[in-house]
């Protein structure tokens, strides 16, 4: 055999050789390709959507746990975990951070912080370009002692919550504010719109309909423009009547006052603070109730629709001496 003859043999076995090598390679590929597509198939039958759901919501409850834990060790920046998870309420208390996941069919909170300024009084306004749409108002009891309400409308106060009453967290018995009639009667003579609340301390929903109903007769002599409240909160300490009842009996109690209020052609209303709120009450069956909220720390912090806002428990108008409590109403009152 000629030497030209065995150069184009090997020129052909190496054109064999490296095109068999390319058919191999591309079978591993091949083999591969459907080894993963056949892997995807079984991992899609073995995990089910609800399953992954499952896994990855245990996944974030996981984290969501981590982060506490380091927070609460740390002591610091409950704003931080807020901003962390938009998709809850966290609270601080008792030393542990909580968690309550926000409910999206209930109305929610629209309200811009970045509208909220304080005057040169330091009184917090909320405005809509440059102008001032939130109402200034005050809430007040026996504990304000003797007021000049001609010198609070003088002061821009435009409505006022004034209580009616309370019951006994210790007795359970029902007791009228004793400065509840001379306040509503010069409150109103004053031209500033009244509302009225009542601190209630109910455990059934007897007991419940009965507040309602203490309200509802003391009030009909009066020209109530502005909203009658429910007013449920933590007592401070111990020993409240509330601390027997779990968020289910505390919601039917509370309902109870608000629907008897309504059906006597009163506007109700329920007063309390975001632990109370979001922790001892069902929130999504009060949507349909005006609410208003007591949180006396900037920037606003509560995901749900709010009427007014209870922002200080230490504020000072003219007419009163000492502190009293300041409020904003999203809404003209009356």
């Amino acid at each position: 055999m000629d030497n030209e003859v065995k150069e184009r043999k090997k020129s052909g076995f190496a054109i064999f050789f490296a095109f068999t090598t390319l058919i191999c390679l591309a079978a591993v590929v091949f083999v591969c390709i459907k080894y993963r597509e056949l892997d995807t198939k079984i991992s899609a039958q073995i995990y089910t959507q609800n399953q992954a759901d499952d896994m990855m919501e245990s996944a974030r409850q996981t984290t969501r746990n981590n982060t506490k834990k380091v927070f609460e060790e740390a002591g610091t920046a409950l704003s931080a975990l807020r901003q962390l998870y938009p998709d809850y309420i966290v609270l601080n208390y008792d030393g542990t951070f909580d968690f309550v996941k926000i409910d999206e069919s209930i109305p929610q909170n629209t309200l811009d912080n970045n509208n909220f300024k304080k005057n040169e009084k330091g009184e917090m306004e909320y405005y809509q370009g440059d102008k001032v749409i939130s109402h200034k108002g005050i809430d007040v009891s026996k504990y304000q002692g003797d007021i000049d309400w001609k010198a609070v409308a003088a002061d821009g106060v435009e409505f006022a919550i004034i209580r009616l009453g309370y019951r006994g967290y210790g007795t359970g018995e029902i007791q009228i504010d004793e400065t509840f009639e001379k306040n509503i009667k010069a409150a109103s003579d004053a031209g500033i719109t009244v509302g009225v609340y009542f601190f209630s301390q109910a455990v059934t929903k007897d007991e419940a309909k009965e507040e309602a109903k203490t309200v509802i007769d003391n009030i009909k002599k009066y020209k109530i423009k502005g909203p009658v409240v429910f007013d449920t909160e933590e007592v401070a300490g111990s020993g409240g009547r509330l601390e027997e009842l779990d968020k289910d009996k505390l919601t039917d109690v509370t309902i109870e006052f608000l629907e008897t209020v309504k059906k006597a052609g009163y506007k109700p209303m329920l007063y309390a603070n975001l632990k109370w709120f979001s922790v001892n009450l069902d929130m999504s069956r009060l949507a349909d109730y005006d609410k208003w909220f007591a949180a006396y720390t900037a920037p606003l912090y509560f995901p749900y629709e709010i009427k007014m806002w209870q922002y200080s428990d230490a504020g000072s108008v003219a007419g009163i001496q000492g502190m009293v409590d300041m409020n904003i109403s999203f809404e003209k009152i009356g």
